[in-house]
């Protein structure tokens, strides 16, 4: 589980005294102690895609303060790049925009769709169970507004 492997990063950063890396497993951790004491109540364990959402959010965060120094000119731009760096590391690897044109037309076809607006809602459905976290979309939206 993802869980399991940040938390063994984490530990090894602090053992080699990497504080980069550690500070930012720590907000990861801290937000996945929190998603856990939400979840609690439902009586629903964490799930990988929980982590995954926690970690794209924080790298959303780190992209903001990136944007806010570039026009200060600070310094912490590189130290912000290699965290940001770090937990894409953890993420699972997008689709290309090939791949995901080729799923897209594919699933267009093979459910004979006429392409309308209404599809769209099928689509995405298909592409959340089978393709979860896997695409951008962004992505999704510049195919279908080619097709």
């Amino acid at each position: 589980m993802l869980k399991k492997s940040i938390l063994t990063n984490y530990k090894i950063a602090r053992k080699e005294k990497d504080e980069i890396t550690k500070e930012v497993l720590w907000i990861i951790i801290s937000n996945i102690k929190n998603k856990e004491i939400e979840l609690r109540p439902q009586n629903k364990e964490i799930t990988n895609d929980d982590i995954i959402k926690i970690i794209q959010k924080e790298i959303k965060q780190i992209d903001e303060e990136i944007e806010l120094f570039k026009k200060s000119n600070e310094l912490k731009i590189p130290v912000l790049e290699i965290q940001k760096d770090y937990l894409n590391s953890f993420l699972p690897k997008k689709l290309s925009k090939d791949k995901l044109e080729e799923i897209i037309k594919t699933f267009i076809k093979e459910n004979n769709i006429d392409v309308s607006w209404s599809w769209k809602w099928k689509l995405f459905k298909f592409l959340k169970e089978n393709y979860n976290n896997l695409y951008d979309w962004q992505l999704v939206n510049e195919i279908i507004n080619k097709l």
